[in-house]
Formats: C-alpha cells, structure tokens, sequence
C-alpha cells in the first residue's frame, strides 16, 4: 500500500495552554501515513519587551518531510520575534517570517542537516539536539 498503512493510527497528541487573553487547545492525529509528518506552534508571545501581548499559532504540513516541519516549529517563533521588532506591520514580520524560513531552509548547512536526518530514516526528529543549535542558523 506504499507511504500508507492498513489501518489508521486513531491515537492523538492533544494539547492546550493558556495565555493572559487567550485560551488554546489542539490535537493530532497520524491517520493512514506511515509516519507523522506534521509538526505545529502554539505560542504566547506575551512577555516581549515593548510590545504588546499577542499569540502565534501554526502548522507546519509535512509535505517536505518531517524534518521540514520540526524545523520550521522551531525557528519561526524567533524569526517573527526578530523581525516584529524591526517591522511595524505583524502581518508583514509574519510573512517575512516565512520567507526566512525558505532562505533557511535553502541554505546548504541547514538543507545538508535534513537531508542527513532524511537518509537515516529518522521521521520523527523530536529532539531538539537534532536540529541545528540555534546560533549555527545563519542570518
């Protein structure tokens, strides 16, 4: 049956937090894949320096891989904090923010990484000594 099992995997991660405005909850299920590719965010972002208290709330699609994915979880969170202090528009910071994550993610040390954890096979890619240490990402 290829990159899909015989039976669903029903199991889910369920989570929840809590903000100072803001009451979160979420759930995931793997389902028919052979491995879960997802990965998501939920962050209060509400104790930055001179800003004002606000959420940040994401999925990641597994469709590059779950590598893929977990990076971004990790790294979007600082990269919208960076660029919110230099831009005035959230909206803007947020899609700039994304647009870092492909320069990131095209970057030969950072692709060479991933692609490394892809060849072992290693889908899950939950520890965070996996990734690049944060001051290895370049700029």
């Amino acid at each position: 049956m290829g990159a899909y099992l015989s039976q669903p995997i029903t199991s889910k991660e369920e989570f929840d937090g809590r903000g100072k405005s803001v009451d979160f909850g979420g759930s995931a299920m793997q389902g028919w894949r052979r491995t879960m590719e997802d990965s998501h965010l939920a962050r209060c972002l509400e104790n930055a320096p001179g800003a004002p208290p606000l959420s940040l709330f994401g999925v990641f699609d597994g469709h590059g891989g779950a590598e893929v994915a977990k990076f971004c979880e990790r790294y979007m969170v600082d990269e919208f904090l960076r660029l919110r202090e230099q831009e005035t528009d959230l909206g803007a910071a947020l899609v700039k923010s994304f647009h870092r994550m492909d320069d990131m993610l095209r970057d030969s040390r950072v692709n060479g990484n991933l692609n490394l954890s892809r060849a072992i096979g290693d889908l899950k890619y939950k520890s965070s000594n996996e990734l690049p240490a944060k001051d290895q990402v370049p700029d």
